[in-house]
């Protein structure tokens, strides 16, 4: 890295939030193939079938009268496959019951010192969790007992990643991998469904730490990855591990008795808090190759006539995904359009989604060609913990349904035995939106109907114009978890923009939300870092100062941006040690930006 340089620049940008992102540049190089002319013509083919459904209807449509459900024939009907889907799991191993659950540290509910025992508790630790802590084990293990009533055919689970706590920079390699070994071995004994997986950026120590092949350091991720390639061997086979250590992470697994490939990324090589990406100022748009390895399996994939699926722990369309692999991983998706069934991915604890776009400059239900689903997180933090069981069509291998299922916090027998019930049916909740809202008779479509990229971006279009129906998506990212006092509600226009507009970027760098200001080294829930807490840092209270409130869903309106640390500290730092670089116009309150220009008027 050198001062001035593009590395350095973007670190300056995704690192403290105070310079511009540097261009994008072109991967001109990149090994893409044209699509062959039999699969063009056999798309073709299938789009001219599809095209009615395509079709967005006016702006206010008079619905026709109902029309009766069409019937299929038993015989040749095949029940849709149930699929799994746990996130972010953050299993904290040194979890104690009655340990403070409010506190000044980076984990709450563990004994970090020996002083702890002699402290007065304010809030003691319940035996099942609490939403300032990561999960204990109880937590976990009445997970996978629920898995069994909730997806009894369950045909695989997939993880998206950080099985792992938020220690943070306090984690060492022992720990994670002693939590990696101990949460598989469990998820084995309490259930024989077969289970992918993914590296996610708190599954290493140091967190988020992946050196790339070009580094020169004696730092190395590859334990890691052998870890998880003993780990998951009874799952992925002899292929998918040996794709494992070689690939940097990545696996695919043609999952038996099926024509869908699993495609399993370790993006933690184009996630922003992973330093290692900020050590050189060549350009190296594949770390590690693993972008051209995918497109390999896509192609693989498209040759054999198979479906794919992409499971991953950061989207691309997040703020903390680097713009550049970004918009090369949507290249990528946009050519692979018909091989890609459907993507999973976690890293932001909400329950939502991205949609992909041939155009994701303008983005229409026409122009859908894919679609993200984030998975909601298991850790109490974020809200109420959640899983998801998908319904998948057995043939094109397109989600028809998912079921969010949760164990409510505020229950008064959560902590004594928590209950996990169906929170809400994507199909039956947006269906029934599009409905009311005059969009179309989704309902009285077949049930083998797909929740595909145009159906999203139709439900997006209801949540822009309808504040009501907003707000139920707003409560839906935690789970309907209970609002603390200082939760700030999404009611301005503006902020509902922006909510909408993220839900359409696949593409990091179309995303709405500009680097926040602050130094962004990861903390408790730098997770939700595209959606920064408003009371982060300006509570009274100490143990709000390292962690984030993880219902403050929305950017700060009133106190400007995401500020962490000392502010001015920051700017005086990089005025000195990162000179001609330009810095973005701040946008805090006045009496910080006073504290600011006095602090850099000091030698």
């Amino acid at each position: 890295m050198s001062l001035g340089g593009p590395a350095s620049v973007l670190f300056c940008a995704k690192t403290f939030g105070l310079c511009d992102d540097p261009p994008v540049r072109e991967w001109s190089d990149m090994p893409l193939p044209p699509p062959s002319l039999s699969h063009l013509l056999t798309t073709n083919l299938t789009l001219q079938k599809e095209q009615p459904s395509l079709r967005s209807p006016p702006a206010h449509p008079r619905l026709p009268p109902r029309s009766p459900s069409p019937t299929t024939s038993s015989n040749t009907k095949r029940e849709p496959l149930q699929v799994i889907h746990i996130s972010d799991l953050h299993i904290d191993r040194e979890y104690t019951i009655g340990a403070d659950a409010k506190c000044a540290r980076n984990l709450c509910c563990r004994l970090n010192q020996p002083s702890d025992l002699f402290n007065k508790t304010q809030i003691p630790a319940g035996p099942y969790g609490h939403h300032n802590c990561d999960s204990p084990e109880s937590l976990y293990i009445s997970m996978l007992r629920a898995l069994r009533n909730h997806a009894p055919n369950a045909s695989f689970a997939m993880h998206t990643g950080d099985m792992v706590d938020h220690a943070v920079w306090t984690s060492v390699r022992k720990e994670v991998e002693d939590g990696i070994q101990q949460g598989h071995s469990q998820y084995h004994t309490y259930s024989d469904v077969p289970l992918y997986g993914v590296i996610g950026n708190h599954d290493v120590a140091p967190t988020n730490s992946f050196p790339r092949n070009t580094t020169i350091t004696t730092l190395s991720s590859q334990w890691d990855i052998e870890l998880f390639s003993d780990t998951w061997a009874r799952w992925i086979g002899n292929e998918g591990t040996q794709a494992l250590q070689e690939t940097s992470g990545c696996y695919s697994r043609v999952h038996p008795g099926t024509n869908l490939k699993i495609i399993s990324l370790n993006t933690g090589f184009w996630y922003k808090a992973n330093f290692w990406l900020y050590d050189s100022d060549d350009f190296q748009p594949d770390p590690n190759g693993i972008l051209a390895w995918l497109i390999g399996e896509l192609q693989d994939a498209e040759n054999r006539g198979q479906k794919a699926w992409i499971i991953g722990h950061l989207s691309p369309g997040k703020a903390d995904c680097l713009h550049e692999p970004s918009r090369y991983i949507n290249q990528i998706l946009r050519r692979y359009k018909h091989t890609i069934a459907a993507m999973f991915y976690g890293h932001t604890h909400r329950s939502e989604w991205e949609i992909v776009y041939d155009d994701p400059q303008h983005p229409t239900a026409e122009n859908a060609v894919g679609i993200i689903y984030i998975g909601p997180a298991v850790t109490p933090e974020s809200g109420n913990p959640a899983f998801r069981v998908y319904d998948v069509d057995p043939e094109t291998y397109q989600v028809l349904d998912f079921h969010e299922i949760i164990a409510n916090l505020s229950s008064p027998t959560f902590q004594i035995h928590p209950e996990w019930f169906e929170y809400y049916s994507a199909r039956a909740t947006y269906g029934k939106m599009l409905e009311e809202n005059g969009v179309e008779r989704f309902l009285d479509q077949p049930s083998s109907s797909p929740l595909d990229g145009s159906f999203w971006h139709k439900v997006t279009e209801i949540l822009e114009d309808s504040y009501p129906e907003f707000e139920k998506f707003f409560h839906r990212l935690t789970r309907g978890a209970e609002q603390p006092s200082d939760w700030k509600p999404c009611y301005s226009g503006e902020c509902r923009k922006k909510w909408v507009h993220n839900l359409r970027s696949s593409q990091s760098e179309y995303n709405e939300y500009p680097n926040q200001v602050g130094l962004h080294i990861d903390t408790i829930d730098n997770d939700n870092s595209s959606f920064p807490s408003s009371s982060l840092n300006h509570s009274s209270d100490p143990s709000h100062r390292s962690k984030r409130n993880p219902f403050n869903l929305l950017p700060d309106e009133e106190d400007g941006e995401h500020v962490c640390g000392d502010l001015a500290s920051l700017y005086r730092h990089a005025k000195n040690h990162l000179p001609g670089l330009k810095t973005k116009k701040l946008l805090v309150p006045d009496k910080l930006k006073q504290e600011i220009r006095s602090n850099l008027r000091q030698p």
